[in-house]
């Protein structure tokens, strides 16, 4: 994971090094909101030219109504360059740092080659490309069902609702435990439950496993869902 300051310039011959890039915006002021600007301007005519997964923070309550609007601007205007959106809502009281400490940090790990049963990285991009509106969840659990305990708090998180015929087609999941802990019966019921609950019966499923010897006695699980949608051009 790169992670580039505000005003930092995206040049080729950095991204064509990259596999797939994510794009973390918190926009609470009006200079982020022209970095945005500037990101977007300076990709208007080539794109990224590779796979990028965009996740925008959505501005929390102390923003004032105009910066609000051009945040909502700006969110709108990246969405249109890159394969898949999460916009992340207020209530879900996440701040940046968290962010990409526990979700980007942990899906880059899963991708790296340490990882137990790591993500190929053509497989996660493949599944990215073009894939439109996206979910992103995740949770910490523990205790003697902690697999069952997990799937369960995914599925009922704020943003995340299935209605019939409306499953998830494609869908990235990602397991951390510690080395000593972690079993793959856990995985296994982890998947065998998101699956039923969320996903079609022909759904594209991703998994990664790696180990985080300080969550203890904890497992985190995310995924990211997403519907692909034909894109005009």
């Amino acid at each position: 994971v790169r992670i580039f300051p505000s005003d930092a310039t995206l040049v080729p011959e950095l991204l064509h090094k990259v596999g797939l890039q994510i794009l973390v915006t918190q926009l609470e002021s009006m200079e982020d909101c022209d970095a945005v600007q500037a990101v977007v301007l300076q990709m208007q005519s080539s794109g990224f030219c590779i796979p990028t997964l965009y996740v925008g923070m959505q501005p929390s309550a102390g923003v004032g109504p105009r910066q609000k609007v051009l945040a909502h601007y700006s969110m709108q205007t990246l969405q249109m360059h890159a394969d898949a959106t999460v916009v992340l809502r207020g209530e879900a009281g996440e701040d940046l740092c968290t962010l990409l400490t526990e979700r980007v940090a942990g899906l880059a790990h899963a991708v790296a080659n340490g990882a137990s049963v790591g993500i190929d990285i053509n497989d996660l991009t493949g599944l990215l490309r073009n894939a439109g509106p996206a979910v992103w969840v995740s949770t910490l659990s523990e205790g003697i069902d902690r697999a069952g305990t997990a799937a369960k708090e995914l599925c009922s998180q704020p943003g995340l609702h299935v209605e019939p015929g409306h499953a998830y087609h494609h869908a990235i999941v990602w397991i951390q435990g510690a080395r000593q802990s972690l079993q793959l019966s856990e995985t296994r019921a982890l998947l065998t439950v998101l699956s039923q609950k969320l996903l079609t019966d022909t759904a594209r499923l991703v998994v990664g496993v790696s180990h985080d010897d300080s969550l203890g006695a904890r497992i985190r699980v995310s995924a990211l869902l997403c519907r692909p949608q034909m894109r005009s051009n």
